[in-house]
């Protein structure tokens, strides 16, 4: 499905927050949660993004950000919250989710995110 044209996906940006992890510890933790996302059948799209203003002398086109950027239609989504609930614990995460035009931002622990996530859909 090409998910540029799917105005209802569910899109997901998710960074690792944890000050104890260094910058190897933090890219390796992003590396095996993009493997893990992209083998998941309800996840439509998964990339890590890029630095759109890479340093000055990076001939790579652009640096990669600590950021991972998936996207999921809508029946899926709680499916992948529970994924990503079981898969990174209590690791403390930046999310921000844009669902159906609704921006959500977050910096916390998965157990009050995914609470959080319960009474959206409640209301």
């Amino acid at each position: 499905m090409d998910s540029e044209n799917n105005t209802s996906a569910i899109e997901l940006t998710i960074a690792f927050i944890d000050p104890d992890l260094t910058d190897t510890m933090r890219d390796d933790e992003l590396v095996m949660l993009l493997e893990d996302l992209n083998a998941l059948s309800d996840i439509e799209s998964v990339t890590r993004l890029r630095d759109p203003n890479p340093p000055d002398g990076n001939k790579s086109g652009g640096g990669l950000l600590d950021l991972l950027k998936a996207e999921a239609n809508p029946a899926n989504a709680l499916k992948v919250l529970k994924f990503l609930g079981d898969r990174l614990g209590n690791k403390p995460i930046s999310l921000e989710q844009a669902i159906l035009n609704q921006l959500l931002l977050g910096e916390d622990s998965w157990q009050k995110q995914l609470c959080l996530e319960a009474h959206w859909r409640e209301n």
